[in-house]
C-alpha cells in the first residue's frame, strides 16, 4: 500500500527544468555541457550515440522543436495539437501549449 501523502515523483524532464530555472549556475552548466550536468541532476546516463542540444528561448526568440522525420503522423496524438510545439515566452504566442 502505497502513502498518498508521499509526492509523485518529478519526471528528469521536470526535475531538469525545475532546476535549470531555480539555479543560474546550473543553467549555464546544462547549456555548456548537457549530458554531464543532466547525469549529474537526474543520475541517468544518456547513451553517447544521442546528441542532446539545450537551445533557451527568450523575450524575442522562440525555438520550434519538431518531431523526428521518421515518425509517421499517426504516431502523434494530434487531437489537441502536438505539446510543446507551439510553447514560448508567455504572451509570444496565443497557441502557446505547455510541456507535458
Amino acid at each position: 500500500m502505497t502513502d498518498s501523502k508521499q509526492p509523485a515523483r518529478e519526471s528528469p524532464w521536470t526535475l531538469v527544468t525545475r532546476r535549470a530555472i531555480d539555479d543560474p549556475d546550473f543553467r549555464e552548466r546544462l547549456i555548456d555541457e548537457p549530458r554531464s550536468t543532466i547525469a549529474e541532476a537526474t543520475g541517468q546516463d544518456i547513451p553517447e550515440e544521442v546528441e542532446i542540444v539545450v537551445v533557451e528561448n527568450g523575450p524575442k526568440t522562440f525555438h520550434i522543436v519538431l518531431p523526428g522525420s521518421d515518425l509517421e503522423l499517426d504516431d502523434l496524438d494530434v487531437s489537441g495539437g502536438i505539446p510543446g510545439l507551439f510553447c514560448g515566452p508567455p504572451g509570444l504566442s496565443e497557441q502557446c501549449m505547455t510541456l507535458c
